[in-house]
């Protein structure tokens, strides 16, 4: 039962993360998928995940190309009511965004500007706001700010903090990639007061 429940999680959790970035809603046969826009740099962080998680008959990754399926299944549909309307995002259910769903949607869709981390989204701006709003709430020590349909994340330091207690290595490995030179220096000095 815990491994069903698990799976059930991860699937959520991958559907909203989806939501929140770059996607399309497609049909084929009346039965609607998604196809979610994903760098090939993280791909095995989410063939980790599916791996893990036992959702591989719900997720097709493309080797050659830069996306990922997310196959028809009831709780795709369940989302797709509850989140959209005609294939885009029209409300965001707070109940859906956890820590582990948030730390997992940067550390699968975020990538490294000179100056930030960022992650791209097809959202309008009222919901980056209200995004924004939601995060802030939820993860406190780190500031999202939404800007040309991408969110930008300050004091990312924290965020890869936080993910140490609630995400597994390889993830939290992949936002310790993303920290800045600045970051890395803060971090070593937390490290070697910890070990004093």
């Amino acid at each position: 039962m815990k491994n069903h429940l698990s799976s059930t999680k991860a699937l959520n959790d991958l559907i909203v993360s989806s939501l929140l970035t770059k996607y399309e809603l497609k049909s084929h046969e009346g039965q609607n998928y998604l196809k979610v826009k994903i760098s090939h740099s993280k791909k095995y962080i989410l063939e980790d995940y599916i791996e893990h998680h036992l959702i591989s008959e719900f997720v097709q990754i493309q080797i050659d190309e830069p996306y990922f399926i997310i196959r028809p299944c009831l709780m795709l549909e369940y989302i797709l009511k509850d989140w959209t309307n005609n294939g885009e995002v029209t409300a965001i259910n707070p109940s859906d965004l956890h820590i582990n769903t948030l730390l997992f949607w940067i550390t699968l869709f975020a990538y490294k500007t000179e100056y930030s981390v960022v992650v791209e989204t097809n959202l309008s701006i009222p919901l980056q706001k209200t995004l924004c709003y939601f995060f802030s709430r939820t993860i406190k020590d780190c500031e999202i700010i939404n800007m040309d349909n991408r969110f930008h994340f300050k004091s990312f330091l924290e965020l890869y903090l936080l993910s140490n207690s609630y995400r597994p290595y390889l993830e939290t490995s992949e936002l310790n990639e993303m920290l800045s030179s600045t970051e890395k220096r803060k971090l070593r000095k937390i490290i070697a007061k910890e070990k004093a």
